[in-house]
């Protein structure tokens, strides 16, 4: 055989793949020869000999099995946001009558354990802006940095310096949610706590936590100086 022949033979070699993107394209390719199927080893080591039919019957099994799973994961998160939305809600109108800073403060406080089941909270105004409030924003500012919120909500875990200016309560939280009040936090900060570390997670949505510091920010315009 000459160097050319070889060459030649190498260049037509049937691959693998070849054959599998030739099978894709012809589906029927073993109903037009069937006399094939009785030489092709579909051998399956955990259930024995098993049809092609039976093969693509538990595979698409399976796959619905996982559809299914993924099915109940979304309606179980709109279920979640369904009740948020609700939540979220009856805190607005609860907070509405407020008629001034104490009373709404009170108010965020009592209703974000009623209605959220948040452990800790705490209302934090610049006191630049509001005579009844005595919290330093720009001291806060400096000892979270980088967690201090401008226009999006900060969540996750905090250090203990961070969390110390922040809560009352400091030593037993251990997840937070920071939002920022007025257009870039210049009103102040509400602080939401849990005592479970996952609660408050920094890849959790923020949709809810926006709507909340949207609300109570033009809430708190009424009452600035």
């Amino acid at each position: 055989m000459t160097s050319s022949q070889t060459a030649s033979n190498n260049n037509n070699e049937i691959t693998a793949t070849a054959v599998a993107d030739y099978l894709k394209q012809h589906s029927d390719f073993f109903q037009q020869h069937s006399d094939l199927m009785l030489m092709m080893d579909l051998t399956d080591h955990s259930d024995g000999s098993i049809s092609l039919v039976e093969r693509q019957m538990k595979g698409l099994r399976q796959r619905n099995k996982e559809t299914d799973l993924e099915l109940q994961q979304v309606i179980r998160n709109a279920q979640d946001n369904q009740n948020l939305l609700q939540q979220t809600i009856s805190l607005t109108l609860q907070l509405i009558p407020a008629e001034n800073v104490e009373q709404l403060s009170e108010l965020i406080v009592q209703q974000l354990s009623t209605l959220f089941d948040i452990q800790y909270s705490n209302l934090l105004l610049n006191s630049d802006h509001f005579s009844e409030s005595s919290a330093d924003l720009e001291s806060i500012r400096k000892t979270l940095g980088d967690n201090f919120p401008k226009q999006q909500p900060v969540s996750g875990r905090l250090k203990s310096a961070e969390k110390k200016c922040l809560f009352t309560d400091h030593e037993r939280v251990n997840s937070a949610a920071i939002l920022p009040l007025g257009e870039k936090g210049e009103l102040g900060l509400l602080v939401m706590g849990s005592e479970d570390q996952t609660h408050f997670d920094p890849a959790m949505g923020d949709l809810f936590l926006l709507l909340i510091s949207d609300t109570l920010s033009k809430l708190l315009y009424r009452f600035t100086q």
